[in-house]
């Protein structure tokens, strides 16, 4: 049941029970992360401590037939950590959320999955799977003749924040350094590696290049401040003056880079 209603922007703000929320089966974040339920567990604990820092996004769908009312959209870890504190006999099971319109189709509706989970620390098989499912959502454009303009792999770069470069990587599954794990011989010894060699030369692709140049760029466009990134440093500039604490325009640095006020990200 919706306890807090405030409208903005065409959108709805609201507290409502888990027990009203279905997972969405286009999400495959969690599917693919190797300790999800850890991390819920973690999850779950923040929020007995600190509560919901972040909203949940869901649009409203009764037609399912399942007895739920939302589908999400964004922030399923949250929603999985404070229905496990509910079952455990803690908290009231209210997810703070923003209720948005449904999406027209499931094409958009992963574009919009992916695009919600813009901020989070990512591992090359949750970035092969974004590439994946935005070509696939590409081509279901391109056969409705909904062709998006330009070229495909800049299409998917612009949503994911990564390079066209490194797009056409995952596409082609040709990377421009192969990464090799040491191997120990028969010897006893241990073989020199591509990866290792890398390390010790702190040395980066033309494609890593092009990635932080833009990261770098998405984050001066999407906090307003000063970004540095290298191979070396990410630094961003902060603002503090007569008017703004030091330390809060520092909280607005964290929760720009999707962190609470601790420090922990979500």
């Amino acid at each position: 049941m919706a306890l807090i209603d405030v409208m903005s922007g065409g959108n709805s703000f609201r507290k409502v029970s888990v027990d009203e929320i279905r997972p969405n089966r286009e999400n495959f974040y969690a599917s693919i992360s190797d300790n999800e339920d850890q991390m819920v567990e973690d999850m779950a604990e923040l929020i007995q401590e600190y509560g919901q820092d972040e909203n949940g996004v869901v649009y409203m769908d009764e037609s399912v037939g399942d007895g739920k009312k939302y589908t999400l959209l964004a922030g399923e870890r949250r929603f999985k950590a404070i229905k496990l504190n509910y079952e455990k006999g803690i908290g009231d099971g209210l997810f703070q959320v923003k209720v948005v319109a449904k999406p027209k189709d499931v094409t958009e509706e992963l574009i919009r999955i992916i695009m919600y989970n813009g901020i989070r620390n990512k591992s090359k098989d949750v970035r092969k799977a974004e590439v994946d499912a935005l070509c696939m959502c590409w081509e279901e454009m391109d056969a409705q003749g909904e062709k998006p303009q330009g070229k495909k792999r800049d299409w998917i770069a612009g949503k994911i924040g990564m390079s066209p470069r490194q797009v056409q990587e995952y596409l082609t599954g040709e990377f421009s350094e192969k990464e090799i794990d040491t191997e120990p011989q028969e010897d006893g010894s241990t073989a020199t590696s591509e990866k290792s060699e890398r390390k010790k030369g702190l040395e980066l692709s033309s494609a890593d290049k092009d990635t932080l140049n833009s990261l770098q760029e998405h984050l001066k466009a999407s906090t307003g401040r000063k970004v540095k990134i290298n191979q070396k440093d990410c630094s961003v500039t902060f603002y503090p003056n007569k008017d703004v604490d030091a330390m809060e325009d520092l909280y607005t640095i964290l929760h720009d880079f999707g962190f609470t006020d601790q420090g922990y990200w979500e």
